[in-house]
């Protein structure tokens, strides 16, 4: 049998805002964010480079996303080419990397010499990539803790169109 396409309704600006506000001072608010005012998919946000971020120029440039691949974590070119991309950086996207920044800088040094540098903008605590299932069950949890409906970490994607549109208007 065929199977049923996913629906996707619009997100409205008011319900991004209380995503938004759900997953304040979350693990997820940075990357959830990131998602939000980027388009960014999670295996691309998942394996985003410091490298691949530039602040003063407010963009970031996709290159990799994360995988799995014989039971570890590695950086793989997107799907496509044309998923190699470069991103503008609206103001709340430049914020949740700053944020992000920091978070990781007070994590590393909690962490010391258990620290594993890998240049990636989302860790776990001790600098591990995060994996894009732990990226999904934060966001999931927030959600629910702030009794909104469930969402897919993909339709953040959708979000974007509507953000842009509102931020332009």
């Amino acid at each position: 049998p065929k199977a049923t396409p996913h629906r996707v309704e619009a997100m409205t600006v008011e319900h991004a805002g209380r995503i938004l506000s759900a997953i304040h001072g979350t693990a997820c608010e940075g990357m959830v964010t990131l998602a939000m005012f980027t388009g960014l998919r999670r295996a691309e946000a998942c394996g985003l480079l410091w490298a691949d971020v530039d602040t003063s120029a407010a963009v970031l440039t996709v290159r990799h996303q994360l995988q799995m691949v014989g039971g570890e974590w590695v950086l793989v070119p997107p799907k496509t080419r044309s998923s190699e991309r470069r991103v503008p950086l609206p103001p709340q996207a430049l914020a949740a990397i700053e944020g992000e920044r920091s978070r990781q800088a007070a994590a590393r040094d909690a962490a010391g010499s258990q620290w594993i540098d890998n240049g990636l903008v989302f860790t776990m605590p001790d600098g591990r990539p995060v994996p894009g299932r732990t990226a999904l069950d934060r966001f999931t949890s927030a959600l629910a803790k702030a009794g909104l409906p469930p969402m897919r970490f993909h339709d953040l994607r959708h979000a974007y169109a509507t953000l842009l549109i509102a931020i332009e208007n």
